[in-house]
């Protein structure tokens, strides 16, 4: 108790001996200055297409009406255009399978690398499998 008197008394003597000038506080912030040069410019825009030239490509959508009379030329078209040169291999390889065996084929290693949702996948399970 005695030590830890002295070491209140000592601790409050070195505060008291310490530098007496108080700390200036400064809410300044200096920003490098900036030549801004004519600031009377204006930038009108005439339309969104102009302001944000965004280009893009719209997804490849697969047909959805299976009682079109043109179904088979879409579904074609739409696996050529999703596999490329490899529609008529998974054409051939998925001749004389059923779905499961064709949803298999297109999850197997082969066809792994192309990107399907679940709605394109089935499409084409169900277009293959008739």
């Amino acid at each position: 108790m005695i030590l830890l008197s002295l070491l209140l008394v000592f601790s409050f003597a070195l505060t008291a001996c310490g530098k007496t000038e108080e700390a200036k506080e400064s809410s300044t912030i200096n920003f490098p200055a900036i030549e801004a040069g004519n600031t009377d410019q204006s930038y009108p825009v005439n339309n969104a297409g102009d302001a944000y030239p965004i280009t893009y490509e719209p997804a490849i959508a697969y047909p959805t009406d299976p009682s079109s009379p043109d179904y088979d030329a879409q579904m074609d078209a739409f696996l050529t255009d999703v596999f490329g040169e490899a529609a008529a291999n998974l054409k051939a390889q998925a001749d004389g399978l059923n779905a499961e065996q064709i949803r298999d084929l297109l999850t197997g290693a082969d066809y792994a690398n192309i990107p399907l949702t679940e709605g394109e996948r089935t499409a084409i399970v169900d277009w293959l499998a008739k």
